[in-house]
């Protein structure tokens, strides 16, 4: 006697109806990803305009640039304060980080290193300013040490320092 092989009992509508349900929310979720990724673009480009094109920034970093050049480091606080927004923004998701490198890595990365020990002095007496700045400064260095396989480590050089805070003290301002 020869019995009929098995043949599983397949419930082709609920298969159907579950991978509908995957593909859906997949749809979603890069819908969702999409519109995220487009949202911090838009605000990039609005913080890049206010950091290279508004009158009163440029004024704020050629003030600081001066200021650094002489030895000083006064006139810092509005230029860190928007770095510190900048930070908080990637910190909670509303920027894209490698976005926020693109743009915004070179003059974080030299403002930061002319001014820490000035940093280091502010925070160990106010341990909360400029804090998301911090974490996000080593971020992005990492992430340039990853672009960029020609250094094994980012440092600037005291000409190299002066030279981008000359460049900053002659901004044009029209």
């Amino acid at each position: 006697m020869h019995s009929a092989p098995y043949t599983p009992n397949i419930d082709l509508t609920g298969l159907a109806t579950l991978a509908i349900a995957f593909t859906s929310i997949f749809a979603l979720w890069y819908q969702a990803r999409k519109q995220n990724l487009s949202l911090s673009a838009d605000l990039i480009l609005k913080l890049d305009d206010r950091f290279y094109k508004d009158k009163e920034m440029l004024l704020q970093r050629k003030r600081a640039a001066k200021s650094i050049l002489a030895g000083k480091l006064d006139n810092l606080d509005e230029i860190f304060d928007f770095f510190e927004l900048i930070a908080l923004l990637t910190k909670k998701g509303a920027l894209d980080k490698e976005m926020v490198w693109n743009t915004f890595y070179n003059p974080i990365h030299y403002y930061w290193e002319a001014a820490g020990t000035l940093i280091k002095k502010i925070r160990k007496e106010t341990p909360l300013i400029w804090q998301d700045l911090s974490g996000l400064h080593d971020q992005l260095v990492e992430i340039e040490k990853e672009k960029d396989d020609k250094h094994g480590e980012i440092s600037l050089t005291k000409e190299g320092i002066r030279d981008f805070f000359t460049y900053e003290s002659q901004l044009k301002i029209s």
